[in-house]
């Protein structure tokens, strides 16, 4: 079968624009009520699918994250405690900022969730400790970065990486099934069936050099594609025998999941590679990479936005006023809202956090983490 010239380091060249695209389909996933606007054409029942499956962007996440963290620490020599201060100065003064000034709101408009709802959150314990949802994935991706060091050191040390990347993945569906049956603990499976996606975005991250003239040939093209139509069938087949309350409680719409992410992150880098002669197309990835670095800014500002818009419905509407056809309009606002607050947020905050770490650098003649 003829070979295709498609190298396979793009995966590392466009994974900004890549998980750009994974926050978009997790944005489209998380407006309420758009899928009303679609209507119940052939086009409009094929757009709410996509919607209603747009938390494969969370899988497709968690793929890139491993990938991306195996591969900075192979490159930058890393240690333990540089990589979790790293990881920390990341996440929480987006996270601590965002979710201030997200309660500010609801308390201004009259609905306050109290200070010890607010302290759970800060403390990224609403999730693991009392199964409330909205900021789960803070939570959940702070846990992968903290058993990361540890699972780097094992697998690298290890002589067959592919067997120690199979036996995990196994061990994390093992406990997937465990937890399933447990009702007081069936809420982590949202996170546990995430954790292949992440071990195998590892292995990948290690596997693919660089600087070797890889070659992507038809054959392989067509594996991946058969992993998505598998991966995509069989949550079609589940979305519709299933009821809705069997699959949040055993999670049984995340496992095909695990298929997916990684032959979506390759085949769509494939294509950004083959298209990359265009000049309008830099603009897109430009633009995808942008929204990508500032995902989890995004991701948060739309829960919170989620939260605030029922508070302005309920001060400025009379609710007899209030069409299904309307929520999902300012639902649809909130999408490309969210997107612009995170980005401002997480590049304001890159380049505060920028700026102190070269006065420190200047004080202390000392790099600083």
């Amino acid at each position: 079968m003829r070979n295709i010239r498609i190298p396979i380091q793009p995966i590392s060249q466009y994974r900004s624009a890549l998980m750009g695209v994974a926050i978009l389909w997790i944005v489209l996933f998380h407006a309420p009520y758009v899928d009303h606007l679609f209507g119940n054409s052939l086009f409009g029942r094929f757009m709410i699918f996509i919607m209603g499956i747009g938390y494969i962007g969370v899988d497709v996440f968690f793929f890139l994250s491993g990938f991306g963290l195996l591969s900075g620490w192979i490159k930058g020599k890393t240690t333990a405690v540089s990589f979790y201060k790293r990881r920390l100065l990341r996440i929480f003064p987006s996270y601590w900022f965002l979710l201030l000034m997200g309660f500010a709101a609801e308390y201004l408009l009259g609905k306050s969730h109290g200070i010890g709802s607010f302290l759970q959150e800060v403390l990224c314990v609403n999730f693991l400790l009392f199964r409330k949802y909205d900021m789960w994935f803070v939570a959940c991706i702070l846990l992968c970065y903290l058993y990361f060091p540890i699972y780097v050191f094992i697998f690298l040390r290890a002589k067959n990486k592919l067997t120690i990347t199979i036996a995990h993945i196994v061990i994390f569906l093992l406990l997937s099934f465990g937890i399933a049956v447990i009702p007081s603990l069936n809420h982590l499976l949202i996170f546990t069936t995430r954790l292949p996606a992440f071990i195998i975005g590892i292995y990948v991250g290690y596997v693919i050099k660089p600087n070797e003239d890889n070659v992507l040939t038809c054959s392989v093209v067509a594996t991946h594609i058969a992993f998505l139509f598998t991966g995509l069938a069989s949550l079609w087949a589940i979305i519709f025998f299933t009821s809705i309350d069997s699959r949040w409680e055993y999670g049984l719409w995340w496992y095909p999941c695990i298929l997916i992410p990684y032959s979506f992150s390759k085949l769509l880098a494939a294509l950004f590679e083959r298209v990359s002669c265009f000049r309008f197309f830099d603009t897109i990835t430009n633009r995808l990479s942008l929204i990508g670095n500032n995902s989890f800014e995004i991701y948060v500002s739309q829960i919170l936005l989620n939260r605030i818009v029922p508070g302005l419905f309920a001060i400025f509407i009379r609710a007899e006023k209030l069409s299904i056809h309307f929520v999902a309009f300012v639902y649809l606002l909130v999408m490309p809202v969210s997107v612009l607050i995170g980005i401002g947020v997480g590049e304001t905050v890159s380049k505060v956090k920028k700026q102190i770490r070269t006065k420190l650098l200047q004080n202390t003649g000392e790099p600083i983490v």
